[in-house]
């Protein structure tokens, strides 16, 4: 470790130190304030809002097989900090912060390659130093291992507040600005010489940022590894929650899509007539919800999608077990067995619950709408996330506007993922019960990040805008073709994102029977020959770059 890093690890520390003790009070006051406040009725009910558990998982860090075991090696990696700009794109501002990463310089011989994962919209944590396919083949090949924070996510905040109008700086192309700078600076600091292989690896956002690197800057990476990178910014993604119901179908089977299916527009129908109350009292659910209002419904139906959408992009395998308890609640009204279903869903937990004598669940859009306004989790992700989303890729996961052409219609085969090997395609587009229009999250974005500022004021408009001039900045799909010798991309055939991304072309491999960065791993013998020769294709796609002198 040079002189200073050393010195910067040293104030970071001390810094840190006094963020953290500020953060774990304001935790435990904003937690105090969640608990207690809203309306309290018949003296002790406590508002809960459960929108944000699923959102929070949703954002966290892909998950590795081994990712928690091996984090009792932790002390090998090392964690430090670098000096970054606070905006790479005005001379005239010299405001800096620091940027956390992670080094495992453990493997690494005289002249060994450098291998550096990109992080995205999380936190990241030692796991991908110690595990998985990258780490491995850097292992192999003798090389040092590098992990980044993307800025604004985990602990790296480049501003000393948490209000929305700090988020100004966070961007894809100040992220890859901070990478850029991240390169130089160790090729300084460390004596590399200009030739120094340089291999860059990405999940999901942080793959499209492998893969737009590689366009901005690519004398400074040699290759890159994007696993399920979507690379077209889009503001109606309808296609994904479609995905997410293939996912289930594909995994739980047909009798779990249709009792989602079923309930789903079975309660889409009790707000059309005047029996909400029965789903209302069923669930607990807080006086101030109004079954008229389209935003109230649109956020119910959201959060139910959301659920749904973090097993079939993060935790396939548990898919089973949920449809095997959607399937067994039946009590000869399949609607009132939905409704305990969506119990496990929203409910809080006995130990949640302690201490206090009754509650009802908040399910309005005023709730949806806080989890994006509470500026004391930052380490969550999500706020900053939906800013994204909102000023640079949309990627909005609606069910009511294109599915209505798809409902109940059979359409071409050629048009959904490969089935399970002797399991039939599903022959419909799944609904989500069709209450999530784009309208719900254009409004939710102009409710956040309206007004960040006196001087500024964000409008519908400045969506659609945001969109297309971020794919006119790093070429959306087209450029794919461009950076496919450079850059070799891999998708679940499975995963929700597939409609985003770069599907075919050399050096573009499309995995069977496997949904979102599930290629990540370590060559396992119990995944499918598909998965392995995959990952037999990236280590020599890579190692090819290693031999390929500049």
């Amino acid at each position: 470790m040079t002189a200073i890093h050393k010195i910067l690890k040293l104030v970071y520390q001390i810094m840190s130190a006094k963020i953290l003790i500020i953060l774990y009070f304001n935790e435990i006051i904003a937690e105090v304030h969640h608990m207690t406040s809203g309306n309290i009725l018949n003296g002790n009910i406590v508002h809960f809002n459960p929108y944000k558990r699923n959102m929070n998982l949703l954002l966290k860090e892909p998950p590795l097989k081994k990712g928690e075991s091996v984090l009792l090696q932790k002390n090998a990696v090392q964690e430090l900090w670098m000096e970054q700009k606070l905006n790479h794109f005005d001379d005239k501002n010299n405001e800096t912060w620091l940027m956390r990463y992670f080094l495992n310089d453990r493997y690494f011989q005289t002249n060994g390659p450098v291998f550096i994962f990109v992080g995205g919209e999380w936190e990241i944590t030692p796991a991908y130093l110690l595990t998985g396919h990258m780490h491995d083949i850097a292992k192999q090949h003798k090389g040092m291992l590098y992990y980044v924070e993307h800025r604004y996510y985990g602990q790296s905040w480049p501003t000393s507040d948490y209000e929305a109008e700090s988020l100004q700086y966070l961007s894809a192309r100040q992220s890859l600005a901070d990478l850029a700078h991240f390169i130089r600076e160790l090729r300084t600091s460390e004596g590399m010489n200009s030739d120094k292989r340089i291999i860059l690896t990405g999940a999901s956002y942080s793959g499209s940022l492998v893969a737009w690197f590689a366009k901005l800057y690519p004398n400074l990476v040699s290759a890159g590894w994007a696993s399920s990178a979507p690379l077209l910014a889009r503001k109606d993604f309808y296609e994904y929650m479609h995905q997410v119901g293939n996912v289930i179908q594909h995994r739980g089977g047909a009798a779990c899509t249709e009792k989602l299916e079923s309930g789903l527009v079975g309660i889409a129908n009790l707000f059309e007539s005047s029996n909400a109350s029965q789903l209302l009292k069923g669930l607990r659910v807080c006086q101030n919800f109004d079954p008229t209002s389209r935003l109230d419904r649109a956020a119910l139906f959201n959060a139910i999608g959301n659920y749904f959408a973090t097993f079939a992009q993060l935790y396939d395998n548990q898919i089973p077990n949920i449809c095997a308890a959607l399937t067994n609640k039946s009590n000869g009204n399949d609607l009132t067995a939905f409704i305990e279903f969506l119990k496990q869903i929203f409910w809080p937990t006995h130990f949640e619950r302690t201490g206090y004598e009754d509650f009802c669940i908040d399910l309005s859009y005023d709730a949806m709408k806080s989890i994006f306004t509470d500026y004391s989790d930052r380490l969550g992700g999500t706020q900053q996330w939906f800013y994204q989303s909102c000023h640079e890729f949309g990627w909005f996961a609606t069910t009511n506007t294109s599915t209505k052409s798809f409902v109940g219609r059979k359409v071409a085969a050629s048009q959904l993922p490969s089935p399970r090997r002797h399991e039939q395609p599903s022959q419909f587009q799944h609904s989500f019960g069709r209450q999530v229009p784009l309208r719900y999250f254009e409004q939710l974005c102009l409710d956040v990040f309206g007004k960040l500022s006196a001087a500024s004021t964000f409008k519908v408009d400045d969506i659609s805008a945001n969109i297309q001039q971020t794919n006119n900045y790093f070429g959306g799909l087209s450029a794919a073709a461009t950076l496919q010798q450079k850059v070799i991309f891999t998708h679940g055939q499975l995963d929700p994102w597939r409609a985003v991304g770069v599907q075919h072309g050399i050096n573009v491999i499309s995995i069977t029977d496997y949904t979102h960065t599930a290629d990540l791993d370590s060559i396992d013998f119990n995944d499918s020959v598909e998965m392995n020769v995959a990952k037999l294709k990236v280590a020599a796609f890579l190692r090819r770059a290693l031999r390929t002198k500049t």
